[in-house]
């Protein structure tokens, strides 16, 4: 999964950062509290 998220860094580099990293880590938190 994560190399999917990797590629939207590199597909979309127009989205804000932030928004990104936010996405990331609520997923993240998602998979480690599952």
């Amino acid at each position: 999964m994560k190399k999917n998220y990797y590629e939207i860094l590199y597909v979309k580099p127009d989205f804000d950062i932030n928004e990104i990293k936010r996405k990331f880590y609520n997923l993240s938190l998602k998979y480690y509290l599952r």
